[in-house]
C-alpha cells in the first residue's frame, strides 16, 4: 500500500541561489578526491570564471545494486541523510522519517543501498531498513521526499540515468518524467520535479554523485 498524506507544515522549499553557487560553495567536505575529471560548469551557471572541483573519493560512474553508497548532490555540496522522525496520517506504519542534506562525513545515517532491479531501483537506508519514498503515494511535480517502511510500490521506485560528469540523474520511473531535485530550505530537503526536457540539457539541481562506501582507493 502506498504511503497515505502526512501531516505537514507550510512547504518554504527554495533552489540555491546562483549567487551562493558563484561564491565557491565548498565542495564534499572530508572526501578526498582521486581523479583529475573536473566537474563541468553548469553549476556555475551564469558565472564567467567558472570553479572547477575534483571528483569527491570513489565515485561510481555506474551504481552497483546490493552496494551501499554516499549520495551526494551536485551543487550544494551536502550528502543526503535521514531526517527527524515524521507522523503519517492513517498509515499501517504510523511514523516516517524526513531527509535532509548536511555536510558529507561517511556517518551510518547518510548510508543507502541499491535495491530491485537497473530500471526498478529501491533506494534503501541501510541504518532505519526505511525506503526513499515519494509522499503519499504521489507522482506530481512538487511531491516531497521521505522515508517510509519498504512496499513494492510506485512511488518508492526509482532508476539511474547518467550523465557526462558521472552523476546521475535519479529518476521516478512511474513519473510523467520527473527526478529527485536537491533543495535548499523546507522542512524537507528532496522534492521531485521535471527532468530537464532537452537531451542535452544538465540541470545541476538534480544531478547527484554516489559515492561507494569502505572502498579501497
Amino acid at each position: 500500500m502506498n504511503a497515505p498524506q502526512r501531516l505537514r507544515r507550510p512547504p518554504r522549499s527554495a533552489r540555491l541561489p546562483s549567487a551562493w553557487l558563484a561564491l565557491g560553495v565548498p565542495w564534499l567536505v572530508g572526501l578526498s578526491a582521486c581523479t583529475e575529471t573536473p566537474l563541468d560548469a553548469t553549476l556555475l551557471q551564469a558565472d564567467d570564471t567558472p570553479m572547477v572541483s575534483d571528483l569527491p573519493k570513489c565515485v561510481s560512474p555506474a551504481p552497483e545494486l546490493e552496494h551501499v553508497y554516499l549520495i551526494a548532490s551536485k551543487p550544494t555540496a551536502r550528502c543526503l541523510r535521514s531526517g527527524e522522525v515524521t507522523d503519517i496520517e492513517g498509515a499501517a506504519a504510523a511514523t516516517g522519517y524526513t531527509v535532509e542534506l548536511v555536510p558529507c562525513t561517511g556517518a551510518s545515517d547518510q548510508e543507502w543501498l541499491l535495491l530491485g532491479s537497473a530500471t526498478q531501483m529501491h533506494i534503501q537506508h541501510v541504518d532505519l531498513g526505511l525506503n526513499l519514498d515519494l509522499e503519499a503515494g504521489s507522482l506530481y511535480d512538487g511531491t516531497e521526499a521521505l522515508l517510509y517502511e519498504p512496499h513494492g510500490g510506485r512511488n518508492q521506485t526509482f532508476s539511474l540515468n547518467r550523465l557526462a560528469d558521472d552523476s546521475h540523474e535519479i529518476r521516478a520511473v512511474f513519473s510523467d518524467d520527473s527526478c529527485l531535485e536537491a533543495m535548499i530550505s523546507g522542512e524537507n530537503s528532496v522534492e521531485l520535479h521535471g527532468c530537464p526536457s532537452v537531451a542535452t540539457r544538465i540541470f545541476p539541481y538534480q544531478n547527484w554523485f554516489f559515492s561507494e562506501v569502505d572502498c579501497d582507493e
